[in-house]
C-alpha cells in the first residue's frame, strides 16, 4: 500500500493515511514497490504518482499512472505505462523538465526512468550493461484525456464554474473523419449562450496544442464573467486532453 503523512517536525510523524491499497483487480502477489509522487507540472493542485509494481510470481517490475486533485483521493489511469516483459524492471523517478518533443516538435514533459534488463531477484552482474537511464515523455498536459475511438458520438459536460479570463483554449487530437464541437452553456438560465452554440463553433482539425477557441470568429468571453458557465463538448474519433482559460490571446 501507499500512505501519506505530513509534519513540520521530522522527529515526529503522525500515522500515515492510506491512499492506495490492493484491490480485487490486482494479483495477490503484486506489491507497490515505489510511489513516484510529484506535482502535475505548472499546477499547484493536481498530483501525479508513477508507482512501480513488483509482480513477484513473474519477477518483473512495471510502472502505472495515478492522478489526484487533492492528494487524498487517487485514480488509476493507465497500467502499465510501458510494456515490460520478464526479465525487466522500470522505475520512474522524481522531478520533471520541459523540452521540445522529438516527433512533433511540440512542448513536452519528461521524467527520468530507470530500465533494467535483469530480474528483480537476480544479483547484478559484476560487469556488463544491465540497466540505463532514459526519459519518458508526454506532450504538455497530455497525461490523460477523454477519448472516442469508435463509431458513434460522445458528449461531455464540465461542472458549473465562474470564469474570469478572456479566452478559452483546447488541447486535443482529432483523428481522421473525427471532429469536436463545443458550446458555452448558462447553467443558471438553463440555455446556450447566444452565439456560442455547437453550430457557431469554428471547427478545429488535427493535433491541437493549446489553440484558442472561437465561435463565428469571436473568442473573447470576458462578458460572461458573472455567468455560471458549463462547457458542453460533442466529439467523435478524437481525444480531448484539456480546456483552459487565459487572459493572453496567444
Amino acid at each position: 500500500m501507499i500512505g501519506r503523512s505530513e509534519t513540520s517536525d521530522f522527529a515526529q510523524w503522525p500515522e500515515p493515511t492510506i491512499l492506495i491499497c490492493s484491490d480485487p483487480n490486482r494479483q495477490v502477489q503484486d506489491d507497490y514497490y515505489t510511489n513516484g509522487f510529484q506535482r502535475w507540472p505548472s499546477s499547484n493542485d493536481v498530483y501525479l504518482m508513477f508507482p512501480s509494481i513488483y509482480h513477484r510470481h513473474q519477477n518483473y517490475v512495471d510502472s502505472e499512472l495515478w492522478i489526484s486533485r487533492n492528494n487524498q483521493q487517487w485514480y488509476k489511469f493507465q497500467d502499465p505505462l510501458l510494456p515490460i516483459e520478464p526479465p525487466g524492471m522500470s522505475y520512474i523517478g522524481h522531478g520533471s523538465w520541459k523540452s521540445i518533443g522529438k516527433a512533433e516538435k511540440l512542448p513536452a514533459w519528461r521524467y527520468p526512468m530507470m530500465l533494467y534488463k535483469i530480474n528483480h531477484g537476480v544479483k547484478k552482474p559484476a560487469k556488463g550493461k544491465f540497466g540505463e537511464i532514459r526519459a519518458i515523455e508526454w506532450k504538455e498536459d497530455r497525461f490523460c484525456g477523454l477519448s472516442n475511438k469508435k463509431e458513434g458520438l460522445s458528449e461531455f459536460w464540465t461542472p458549473s464554474m465562474l470564469v474570469k479570463s478572456k479566452y478559452m483554449f483546447l488541447n486535443a487530437v482529432i483523428r481522421e473523419n473525427g471532429f469536436i464541437f463545443i458550446e458555452l452553456w448558462d447553467d443558471f438560465m438553463r440555455k446556450t449562450l447566444p452565439g456560442f452554440g455547437l453550430d457557431d463553433f469554428d471547427e478545429k482539425t488535427g493535433d491541437i496544442n493549446l489553440e484558442q477557441l472561437t465561435w463565428n470568429d469571436i473568442g473573447d468571453i470576458r462578458d460572461f464573467d458573472d455567468v455560471h458557465l458549463r462547457v458542453r463538448m460533442k466529439f467523435k474519433n478524437a481525444t480531448i486532453f484539456s480546456i483552459s482559460f487565459r487572459d493572453e490571446e496567444n
